[in-house]
């Protein structure tokens, strides 16, 4: 059984690869640190403090984040549970700096697609000449289209991530079981510089909305701080 990884690239690196423009346009700033967040039955709030972000996961799946103190442990369990996953978890962290988080429900694995989310971050730069989010969202698209494990069309949409403005991209993978991706594209300011988030899930079509909607709407943006 080979595991069928989302289809995911760092938008900034898509950017440099695709165009050349830049933007002076101001960006918005990350919404305040996550409180007390009633969450679904089941599901556990995961951070990554010195990145400035959250996000719930369901019970039971497995999860890394980079540069975590307990990285080497969390990389360990997963191997436990399923050196399939562990494989693909390592290879994705090779593939791209800038893929922060991920996280697959192990359980899926025997659809021949793991359900995930992966959570990438970039500093685009001084705010002057930083990539604006269309910018950023046009050369995603002009990647994904080309891509022949994308059915096309990319469809795109504006939306909000975590109060912010945000593009959405939903596509499917090409396959038999023609798996549902959806990713959200956000840029926000912080010390002069502007940075980009990227939330990527992907699910079978039978769970995509529900699984979709639940992870968007518990992503939440705050000021970065140390890890505990």
């Amino acid at each position: 059984m080979r595991l069928r990884p989302t289809v995911f690239c760092s938008a900034l690196v898509l950017f440099a690869a695709c165009s050349s423009t830049t933007a002076t346009k101001p960006v918005p700033r990350p919404s305040a640190s996550p409180s007390a967040i009633a969450l679904p039955g089941g599901w556990t709030l995961r951070s990554d403090r010195p990145q400035g972000y959250s996000l719930a996961l369901p019970s039971g799946w497995d999860y890394v984040v980079r540069d975590s103190r307990s990285y080497t442990a969390e990389l360990q369990a997963v191997s436990r549970n399923s050196p399939e996953l562990a494989g693909y978890f390592k290879q994705s962290l090779s593939a791209d700096a800038q893929v922060r988080f991920i996280a697959a429900d192990s359980s899926s694995l025997l659809s021949g697609f793991a359900a995930n989310v992966h959570v990438m971050t970039s500093d685009l730069g001084p705010l002057g000449s930083a990539p604006s989010l269309k910018d950023l969202a046009d050369a995603k698209v002009k990647l994904l289209s080309g891509q022949a494990s994308v059915a096309r069309p990319v469809k795109r949409a504006p939306d909000r991530l975590s109060g912010q403005p945000a593009v959405r991209l939903d596509y499917s993978l090409a396959g038999s079981t023609s798996p549902m991706v959806r990713s959200y594209l956000v840029v926000v300011q912080r010390g002069g510089r502007g940075y980009e988030y990227e939330l990527t899930m992907g699910a079978l079509p039978d769970a995509a909305a529900t699984r979709f909607a639940t992870l968007g709407r518990f992503f939440t943006l705050f000021p970065p701080a140390p890890a505990q």
